[in-house]
């Protein structure tokens, strides 16, 4: 199995403006903010069945994957890329 694991830093909002709503259901927003040393590590796994499996260590909020932003940002990423799907 082929991995990759990259750490995903998390950062403070100092001001945040909601500008409005999108097309693609996500905001376009003016903000402010400050990256900090926290962060999760995002590994992304290549199955011997070539399946894809993605893991947040320590991030298990009980999000469904369909609405976990890492998991919709891998999958966008993977598809431009390779034209494959998560």
């Amino acid at each position: 199995m082929q991995s990759h694991i990259e750490r995903a830093y998390a950062k403070i909002n100092l001001f945040l403006d909601i500008l409005g709503k999108r097309d693609d259901g996500y905001h376009d927003i003016y903000t402010i903010m400050q990256m900090v040393t926290l962060y999760d590590e995002v590994e992304i796994t290549l199955t011997n069945n070539d399946d894809i499996n993605l893991t947040v260590k320590n991030a298990d909020l009980g999000i469904p994957k369909e609405k976990n932003l890492a998991y919709i940002a891998t999958d966008r990423s993977l598809f431009i890329v390779s034209g494959f799907s998560v």
